[in-house]
C-alpha cells in the first residue's frame, strides 16, 4: 500500500510528501498514546502514515 500510495504522491507533490508522510506517523502516535486505550501502549507501524498520505491524496485530487 505504501509503495503504491507513495510513489502517487511523489509524483504529484515530489519529495514534500515525506514530510506528510512522517507528520501523519508523528500525529497518529500521539493521539494512539494519548487518547488511546491503556492496555495497547504500543505506538509503532507505519500505519498512520499510510493513511496520512492516502487522505492527502484524496484532498489534492478535490481541490486541484
Amino acid at each position: 500500500m505504501l509503495i503504491m500510495i507513495g510513489t502517487l504522491c511523489i509524483s504529484l507533490i515530489g519529495y514534500r510528501s515525506v514530510l506528510v508522510f512522517f507528520t501523519g506517523n508523528a500525529i497518529g502516535a500521539y493521539f494512539q498514546y494519548f487518547f488511546g486505550s491503556q492496555e495497547l501502549d504500543n505506538c509503532g507501524g507505519i500505519s498512520f502514515g499510510v493513511y496520512s498520505l492516502f487522505g492527502f491524496i484524496l484532498g489534492f485530487n478535490l481541490l486541484v
